[in-house]
């Protein structure tokens, strides 16, 4: 067997996934992010359905993970890695910031 590793850049991956899933001729394996683009995916055919061949194992990822995969009961991935994305703030500088952009007290407001 021989496996040929393609390394693309995000916005030229995803435009090379789109391209070939309308060719109707994606690769053996591949990178996917899931939900509505693999949902176009297994319409057209292009993808099988894993969940047999995972059952043995799968049961032991994380749900968070195996989520994005899943459409109805069956999985058409299997995660490789799960990060997470956080959201950090300054609450002092936030609300300063909400506080200048309100209205002083009594002034006209314009929305109703």
């Amino acid at each position: 067997m021989k496996v040929k590793i393609v390394q693309l850049e995000n916005d030229a991956y995803k435009s090379k996934m789109t391209a070939l899933t309308a060719s109707g001729k994606l690769p053996d394996i591949f990178h996917t992010w899931g939900g509505g683009v693999l949902q176009q995916q297994v319409d057209a055919g292009l993808v099988e359905d894993l969940t047999d061949r995972t059952k043995d194992w799968a049961d032991g990822l994380l749900p968070v993970a195996k989520e994005p995969y899943l459409l109805g009961d069956k999985a058409y991935g299997i995660p490789f890695d799960i990060g997470m994305i956080g959201f950090w703030y300054n609450k002092a500088l936030f609300e300063q910031a909400a506080s200048a952009s309100r209205p002083p007290p009594g002034a006209a407001s314009s929305t109703p």
